[in-house]
């Protein structure tokens, strides 16, 4: 076999192979969009079932930064777990929903935003949210940085914003 032979047959299973793992199917950013939605509205109905303390530290990454009204950021989830200890979770029930959520094309990093609802005894008190959100390793979705701010009744809004 001539040496531009050899050289063609290896250039052509080249060629061959690079076309094989481009078919490999990756994960669309639209298909990862609803995957971190889902996992936005996982999270939610996690904290009305079993709490703020253990969905929020379930679904922390690592490195969480959270933002609170009134303190300094939570850095870190060993931190975020400290902040829980003293906490009364009886006297509220906290809920929300995704309004709106993008994804990178990357398709491991994006961001949900909405509204949330605090109802305590006597009274409710509404919010607007945002998690920023970080595809991890094991392909599951941990919320990288929440902050969140107090707001009006969103069915008041104008402008309206329905659930995802």
């Amino acid at each position: 076999m001539t040496r531009f032979l050899q050289i063609f047959i290896v250039f052509i299973v080249l060629i061959f192979i690079f076309f094989a793992i481009g078919k490999v199917k990756k994960q669309s950013s639209e298909e990862a969009m609803e995957e971190m939605i889902a996992t936005d509205k996982a999270f939610s109905e996690m904290c009305k079932q079993k709490g703020l303390r253990q969905s929020f530290i379930t679904f922390a990454d690592e490195n969480v930064y959270k933002m609170t009204d009134g303190a300094y950021p939570i850095v870190g989830r060993k931190a975020l777990e400290e902040s829980f200890k003293e906490s009364n979770e009886e006297d509220f029930k906290l809920e929300w929903y995704p309004v709106r959520a993008q994804v990178a094309e990357s398709g491991d990093l994006g961001y949900t935003t909405g509204n949330w609802k605090i109802s305590l005894q006597d009274s409710v008190l509404h919010g607007c949210y945002v998690s920023i959100w970080k595809k991890q390793k094991d392909g599951t979705w941990k919320y990288v940085l929440d902050g969140g701010n107090k707001c009006p009744d969103p069915e008041k809004n104008p402008v309206k914003l329905d659930p995802l």
